[in-house]
């Protein structure tokens, strides 16, 4: 009886064995492919994340180039305004020392 008894608590330790190790192989199934997908989406979400930076790097390229241009054309008017304003008192110091100057030329001696 004792040989019975032992036997069949040994099929019956086997087969909770089995199930418990069937039960984890399973739960470890699961987790894996869900690890997989995490995986995937994670990629997916890393590929659109560059795609959005590349995307603003081109949009702040584009705004410094149009800052650039704006900032030459608002250099040059005031570049331009300053040379009429510097011409405008070059011409009036030219009249003024003119005007100043005596009619009679003077001799330098020698």
């Amino acid at each position: 009886m004792t040989d019975l008894s032992f036997l069949t608590l040994l099929v019956t330790a086997f087969l909770g064995f089995g199930s418990l190790f069937g039960f984890l192989r399973t739960i470890w199934k699961q987790l894996s492919s869900q690890l997989q997908e995490s995986k995937q989406e994670t990629k997916t979400e890393i590929q659109e994340l560059k795609t959005e930076i590349a995307n603003l790097r081109f949009e702040v390229k584009k705004d410094l180039h149009r800052l650039e241009t704006r900032l030459e054309t608002r250099f040059d008017t005031a570049h331009s305004a300053l040379r009429s304003r510097i011409d405008v008192l070059v011409d009036s110091l030219a009249i003024r020392f003119v005007n100043d100057i005596p009619r009679k030329k003077k001799r330098l001696p020698g």
